[in-house]
């Protein structure tokens, strides 16, 4: 049973905008903040993460498969029930997926490149910024982190590049994420 007077006093509070004032007052609050106390909006960086992983499993797996047996792959990845549910929350696993399946992206594409003898520079600080987003996403990107590293420098060091000024200037960025992380 109520206590007497709590009804008006539950529905005051109700109706009341508790917006931050960043988001502005009167209806314009409402409309913006909606999302925001509905969940909505922290979905959809998880969707968005959802459909980049999605692009990048495809493009990996067309590395090394048929278009069709890459299509059958990317249907398995899309098609996880826990990866559906996932992307509809506002959890960091659907954004550190993306992270893992583009950082190997990007290191394949990397590692092709230095076997080649091509310039590599732009993959090596595309494949270090995504290690970077891993480690301050979730404790699991500083393994991701430190595996990409290693591959990258035994590749470096078979090639004997292993000081060259580019891989040096990314190793003490891609240093500086955990190192940041921790103070």
């Amino acid at each position: 049973m109520p206590l007497a007077g709590t009804a008006g006093a539950a529905s005051s509070l109700v109706e009341t905008d508790s917006s931050p004032a960043f988001f502005g007052s009167g209806e314009d609050s409402a409309s913006i903040s909606r999302p925001l106390r509905s969940g909505f909006a922290a979905v959809i960086p998880s969707a968005a993460s959802y459909v980049l992983g999605c692009w990048g499993l495809y493009r990996l797996a067309r590395k090394w498969l048929s278009p069709a047996s890459a299509g059958v792959a990317l249907l398995v990845y899309a098609a996880n029930p826990n990866l559906l549910y996932l992307q509809t929350t506002a959890m960091n696993e659907p954004l550190f997926l993306c992270e893992l399946i583009w950082a190997v992206l990007l290191l394949v594409d990397w590692y092709e490149r230095v076997e080649d003898d091509e310039p590599a520079a732009g993959w090596l600080w595309a494949a270090i910024a995504v290690d970077i987003c891993a480690v301050f996403t979730r404790y699991d990107g500083w393994i991701l982190a430190a595996i990409a590293w290693v591959v990258m420098a035994v590749t470096m060091h078979r090639k004997g590049r292993l000081f060259e000024g580019q891989f040096i200037a990314a190793s003490v960025v891609l240093l500086a994420a955990p190192a940041t992380w921790m103070t």
